[in-house]
């Protein structure tokens, strides 16, 4: 897939393919390109150890549990990422990286995410919660996506205004859980 997606993106003049023949300083951009990487992991541990220590915090004071909080606080801070990707993807008429952005990290959170964090540690599911409530809403969710998908073939207005509000019924039904 992800060979795919390039060669997608290059045809598509998204990103550009390196001239052959063309020098490339291997070593500096390397090294520069690793920077960047490994400075991004560091401040994404940091910044994930503050979201969590944080929204402990926050649970505390509010009296909700931690599942709850995990649920909203932290699902929404780490959707802003893609949030914003889709948005200028959108805005650029990218429709195609917009909604990948959106289902890719979703498979990727459920497969490796999920199995990293089990190897790691592993933890005890909340059954209760996700057997009544979260399994059916992604299910819910998932279908309603691919039902409106696949007979409209286009989101608008209505239908992003519909997503926002079942997104915020399901949250007050987290909060009154």
């Amino acid at each position: 897939y992800t060979f795919w997606r390039i060669r997608s993106m290059i045809q598509n003049q998204i990103i550009h393919e390196p001239v052959l023949g063309s020098k490339i300083n291997c070593t500096g951009d390397f090294i520069k390109a690793l920077s960047f990487v490994l400075l991004g992991v560091l401040l994404l541990y940091i910044g994930a150890d503050l979201v969590i220590s944080k929204c402990i915090k926050i649970a505390k004071k509010l009296s909700v549990s931690h599942a709850v909080i995990g649920v909203s606080l932290v699902a929404i801070g780490t959707s802003v990422s893609v949030f914003v990707t889709s948005l200028l993807a959108t805005l650029r008429n990218k429709d195609d990286i917009s909604f990948g952005s959106v289902l890719i990290p979703s498979v990727t959170n459920i497969t490796f995410v999920v199995g990293v964090a089990a190897i790691s540690s592993p933890c005890q599911l909340p059954f209760r919660s996700l057997v009544y409530r979260d399994i059916p809403m992604m299910i819910f969710a998932t279908a309603l996506f691919l039902t409106v998908g696949l007979i409209k073939r286009q989101f608008g207005r209505g239908i992003g205004s519909a997503f926002i509000a079942i997104y915020l019924i399901y949250l007050g039904f987290i909060f009154s859980w």
